[in-house]
Order: structure tokens, then sequence, then C-alpha cells
């Protein structure tokens, strides 16, 4: 890829990020689903949840 779809590919990145955290914030807590590069994770934990995205963005 070149650096152009990079940068459009870390936009899209973000924003998916950004809106799965919202999910995330919205779910109950004591089970957190999300989806990411084709896998399913399950986090009972919404500190490591947070941890995870702010070490991504």
């Amino acid at each position: 890829m070149n650096k152009q779809e990079d940068s459009t590919q870390d936009s899209m990145n973000l924003k998916l990020n950004k809106a799965i955290l919202y999910e995330l914030e919205n779910l109950s807590q004591d089970s957190k689903v999300y989806r990411r590069d084709a896998n399913i994770f399950f986090l009972s934990n919404r500190e490591e949840v947070k941890r995870l995205f702010e070490r991504k963005t």
C-alpha cells in the first residue's frame, strides 16, 4: 500500500475503534464483546478494553 492508502486505512481503523469503544461503553459491565480483524474476543474487564484501544489509537 502507498502512504495515502495507509493513511486512509488508519483513519478508517480509528473511526471503527471509536465506534466499537462507544458500543462497549453501552454494554453491561459483565460481558464485553467486540469484533476485530475477524476474530471475536470476550473481555470481562472494561479497563482492559480501554487500555487496548488507547494503545491502538
